[in-house]
């Protein structure tokens, strides 16, 4: 059991025989708040941890931590790493990261993600996406954080293999963002970041967000059961 503790900081994760470790980051499942626990517990560590800089495939082999929303692209590359993600119940989760990108557009977008064929494809069942697919590197290097980079939910490749998501479930950490605190433990300056009151919407639309997430409502209640 790897244990860091300090005033802030008391981090526990078993990493057993693994150098390296990488939190594949789903877009609104706490990440921030794991973030900077780990960045303080690897100071000094080789470490990938931002979206503010491309990702050099050749580099990641000497990183001891990676983080972000990155799919699986990193694993094949990292020394044996530890991979662990944290899922989040998958309506909560869409309206969270819609209304945390709502600053990148002019435009309310929520009926185009719900209604625009393009755009629902892209952003249903986003947490089974993220522990199947790779993400397009290029376009991810040459955007970054941006708009493109939000509306096309972070170049992440779009199969949809629900028993490819159960093998990831049952290979690897999984927690729960009501679970966190139980592994990353802080002080009262540093708490998971909230999305606040959620964004008002009509029965219709919650409807379509269940419609739409249907795969990744089967697999967190397959996570639940699985790894409690």
């Amino acid at each position: 059991m790897v244990k860091y503790s300090n005033k802030k900081y008391n981090v526990m994760i078993d990493t057993g025989e693994h150098s390296s470790l990488y939190h594949l980051h789903i877009p609104r499942t706490g990440g921030i708040y794991i973030k900077k626990q780990m960045l303080e517990k690897y100071q000094g560590s080789n470490v990938f941890a931002t979206h503010y800089n491309q990702i050099e495939i050749d580099k990641l082999n000497a990183c001891k931590y990676v983080s972000g929303h990155f799919g699986i692209s990193p694993i094949e590359y990292l020394d044996n790493p530890l991979v662990f993600t944290v899922l989040r119940n998958p309506v909560d989760r869409f309206l969270s990261y819609y209304k945390y990108t709502r600053p990148f557009f002019y435009d309310d977008m929520l009926d185009a993600w719900l209604y625009d064929e393009k755009l629902s494809k892209i952003h249903s069942n986003t947490q089974l996406k993220f522990i199947t697919n790779k993400i397009d590197l290029d376009l991810y290097n040459k955007n970054l954080v941006n708009k493109e980079t939000v509306n096309a939910n972070w170049f992440i490749g779009q199969e949809e293999n629900v028993d490819k998501a159960k093998s990831f479930i049952d290979n690897n950490l999984i927690l729960f963002t009501e679970d966190l605190d139980q592994f990353f433990n802080t002080d009262s300056n540093i708490r998971i970041n909230k999305s606040g009151k959620k964004p008002e919407i009509t029965q219709k639309q919650y409807d379509r967000i269940v419609e739409l997430n249907r795969s990744d409502i089967e697999l967190y209640e397959y996570a639940l059961r699985t790894k409690k």
